[in-house]
Order: structure tokens, then sequence, then C-alpha cells
């Protein structure tokens, strides 16, 4: 059914279906028999999106069920949630099909008098109202005019059963929520994904992507905001850079992935995500090209003095006989972490000339071979470095790793380069290294405090590039929306998630017991 743009209906259809369609009442029990089709439905059909139609309705049907606790006549009521319909019409005769969510309610109606519901036997047997069955139907039926008749009925229903000792059970065995969403039969069912205010921006790209198929709504984990309490027991992932409290994980039932869109997820407690079956993944590499090309124009802007060219033509005087440019072609470039962004960058250096060695708690042959990196230990790389790129997620072993003690270690002629995060550098040991001119320059993309203090002294420095957070590119969120989206659709279909977030303090921590004699942390003195 399809309603015209802005068109509101009720729509309320009483029907009698033919006796086939209720034969499932019974199903489940041992012996069981209706009397006929003396059978009514109410339907309410209200919008709930701009051009589908969902049917709401109850069905009361009176059967005569025989089980292990003897014989009843018993009301069955079910409620039918019409969700979906599909179907053709021609010269007004309509071939449809249409998928339902069911929930079987059971009545037993008194047989021995008054109030008195009996046995085989005669005895009394208490009365009850419980819950039959659940699932889903899926019914085919033709229809002209007013006549309606159904003449194929599927179902996958949980009904109640008689165990061995003749008592009744109630069979469980649902799947997780985002599961039955996938269910064939159930297409319209959307699961709920969170968005943090940082993402709040994408959520039209999220909608667009995603094609309709997943419920997005804005929430801000920073407050106490109520949507998360009125969402977060139903929703089957979150996106943003976020770590829920404990209490927040127990309401969260079907809560499968948390989701960032950025490489960094250093505010997850991932031993506390483990703990309730919570995955973590990252944006699996979708700006390291964006953030590649950052290093590399950092890189050339400082060996080409370009600050200080275009000064000296802006503000003049005019200076082009100073000779102060370097090349970058066989200069050694030595990278901190070789994650996506860190190959990356290794691959645009080695195009343009450079030597490139890098030290990861991880050692990555493949790569060496691939792009002729050597591997060092860090005091090595530092040391024989002419350009030293950070590319690594903080952990207790590397906050405050850029300080007075590493930065000595460099070339007085070297550069240093930070693009990853700004709790691994310590800038007022930064300032002091390049106004005394221990190391020649800096570019920075991150800071300890985002926004960078109006009065840092950083800022009155010619020999650092400073950049507000803005290696990612336009290019590169689409990217990152478009894993994020994958990902839930990995997540529905029980497939792997890619960019799944690796314990990086659990590596660092094997690495230094494997390798006492590396200092990771390289203390001040």
């Amino acid at each position: 059914m399809v309603l015209p743009q802005g068109l509101s209906a009720v729509q309320v259809k009483v029907s009698l279906p033919i006796p086939a369609a209720t034969a499932h009442i019974a199903e489940g029990f041992d012996n069981s028999t209706l009397y006929g089709p003396s059978d009514f439905g109410l339907k309410v059909l209200t919008p709930v999106a701009q051009d589908t139609l969902m049917g709401l309705g109850i069905s009361l049907f009176r059967a005569r069920v025989v089980d292990g606790e003897g014989v009843a006549s018993k009301y069955n009521g079910v409620l039918e949630a019409t969700m979906f319909k599909l179907g053709v019409e021609y010269l007004g005769i309509e071939l449809f099909t249409d998928y339902q969510l069911v929930l079987e309610l059971t009545v037993d109606f008194p047989t021995g008098g008054p109030g008195r519901v009996e046995d085989a036997n005669g005895d009394e047997v208490s009365s009850a109202t419980s819950v039959s069955g659940s699932g889903y139907y899926a019914s085919t039926a033709i229809r002209w005019g007013h006549l309606e008749g159904g003449f194929l009925k599927k179902q996958s229903l949980e009904l109640r059963r008689n165990d061995d000792s003749g008592k009744r059970s109630e069979q469980r065995n649902f799947p997780q929520l985002h599961q039955l969403r996938n269910c064939p039969f159930l297409p319209f069912l959307m699961s709920k994904v969170l968005v943090d205010h940082l993402y709040h921006h994408h959520l039209e790209l999220l909608q667009q992507e995603s094609q309709g198929q997943f419920d997005f709504f804005p929430v801000d984990f920073r407050t106490q905001d109520s949507r998360i309490e009125n969402h977060l027991p139903e929703a089957l992932a979150i996106i943003g850079r976020v770590d829920p409290s404990e209490a927040q994980y127990q309401s969260a039932k079907e809560l499968a992935l948390i989701q960032t869109l950025s490489a960094g997820f250093e505010e997850v407690d991932l031993e506390r995500a483990q703990r309730f079956s919570v995955q973590v993944a990252n944006n699996n590499g979708a700006n390291a090209v964006s953030v590649a090309e950052h290093v590399l124009l950092q890189i050339l802007s400082l060996f080409r003095q370009l600050l200080f060219h275009h000064q000296s033509v802006s503000q003049g005087p005019w200076e082009n006989r100073k000779m102060r440019n370097r090349e970058i072609s066989g200069k050694t470039l030595g990278l901190i972490g070789l994650g996506q962004i860190g190959k990356m960058v290794a691959k645009y250096a080695v195009s343009l000339g450079m030597n490139v060695q890098y030290f990861d708690v991880v050692r990555q042959q493949t790569s060496e071979q691939e792009l002729g990196l050597d591997y060092v230990f860090p005091e090595t790389l530092l040391r024989t470095s002419d350009v030293v790129s950070y590319h690594v997620p903080i952990t207790s072993y590397n906050r405050g790793i850029i300080n007075r003690n590493s930065i000595s270690m460099m070339k007085p002629d070297a550069v240093l380069i930070n693009s990853a995060r700004g709790e691994l550098q310590n800038e007022e040991d930064l300032h002091l290294a390049l106004v005394q001119g221990i190391i020649s320059g800096a570019a920075l993309d991150v800071f300890q405090q985002e926004p960078i203090a109006e009065d840092s002294p950083l800022r009155k420095l010619e020999n650092v590039i400073l950049t507000p957070h803005s290696a990612p590119s336009r290019e590169s969120y689409p990217r990152a929306v478009r894993h994020a989206v994958a990902n839930l659709f990995r997540l529905q279909n029980n497939e792997p998630l890619l960019g799944l977030a690796l314990d990086h303090e659990v590596r660092a921590r094997t690495f230094q017991n494997q390798h006492p004699e590396v200092d990771l942390m390289i203390p001040n003195e």
C-alpha cells in the first residue's frame, strides 16, 4: 500500500478469513480442533513513514484444545502487526503477500460451569491467560472488491508445549533482536543506532548510505540525555567516541558495536566493552590518505621554508637569495607507529626518494619488504632521522613521549611532526627546544588542549607550523561513514567486522615484557 505524500489515513476493516487462515492457533498442542471460522478481525492502518502503512489488529478465535492439562475451550487472541505488503492488481483483482509480526494470547474458557475449567476426568484445572506463541506470518491472499481469501500461509512461531512431565513449559530460543530484524520475512524492522554529538552533522549522510535500513538517533553522551535511556535498551550500535557506564551497558541488551568515525578510540574502555560482548571499531583507515597528504605537506613546508617565503612576498622584504630551502629526497624519515596512516606516509615518502625507518610495538615485516622500510628501536630512530613523525594511539607507555629528553636525542637540523594525539607532547618542552634550536622546526596538527590556548607561546614562533586538527579532508568523512554503515550490515549478517580496535595497551605491555632493554616512555630526567 502506498500513500501519496503528506496523506494521513486511518482505515478500519472487518474480515471473515477462511478456516485455513486460523489453523495455526491449534498448532503446538497435542490434539486440537477448531470451532469453525467464527473469526473476526479489526485492523487499523496508520502511516509510519512517508509512503508506507502499518496495520495493527486483533483477531479472536474459539477453539477446543486437548493437551496435557485436559480438555478446555479457549479463546485465542492474535495481535497482528501488518508491517509490509507486496502485491499486484489487474482488473480489480489484487494478489498480495502480507508479512505480519504476531503475538498469540490464550485465555481458558470455562467448560464445567461458571468460573470452572475441568480436565478429562472432571477435575478442576486453574484458569489462566498466557502467551501461547509469537513470531511472524507470511500470508498470500487474493482480493476482489470486498471479498478476500487466503490460500497460502507460512509461519515461524514459538509456542507453549508440553514437556515430558506433562507440565506446560515455554520454549525460548529467540535470536537477538538485530538478528531477527535481518530475517527475510521481517524486512521492515529497522535497528536503532545512536549517534553521539561529534557526528550529528553526518546524520543525513548516514541515512543515505544505509538506504533507510537503520534508525539513527542523535544523542549526547556528555550530558544526562533522556534520549539515551529511551533508546539504549534497543540500540544495536553507537556511533561515537563514547565510553558507556556499567549501568548503561547493563541496560543496552542489544548493543553489539561501538563504531568511531576516526582512527582513535582511546576514550573507550576496551576491557569493559569486552565484558559486555560489545565490539569496538574505528574508521579502518578512512582518513589515511588525507592525513598522509597533510604530513607530507608539513614536511615539505618545513624543508622548503614555505611560511618564510610567503611572508617575504606578502609582507616584505623580498628574500630569494638566502637559500634556506632543503630537499627531502635522500633524507631519512622516522615513523613512530606503522598503522594505516603510518604506512600511507611511508608509501608517499618512499615515492619522493626518502629513506624510511620505523618503530612499532608490533613489527611488520610484510610492509618492510613491500616498501623497503627499516625497523629500529625508538632511540636509534630519534638519533638518525631527519624527520620524526608520530602515528600512534595514546597508551600509558607513550603519554608525554615528546619531551625534553626525547627531543634532545634528535639531530639539530631535524624536524618533528605530530598529527596523531596532542597528549603525546609536552608543549613546554617542545617550545623550549624550538627556541633554543635543539631542533630546527616542528609541525603540529594536534594539541594538549584544543583549541590551543590564545596565549600559547607556540603561536609566536616562526619555525613551527600549527593547524587546527584539520588533517582529515572532505573526502575522508564519506569514506568513514560508508565504512561505519558497512560494519552495521556486517553485524546484522553475522560477518566479521572491519577496523576492530586492538588493545594497544596490551600490545605495548607485551613488547615491553619481551624487550625490557627498550624504554618506550623515554621519560624526562
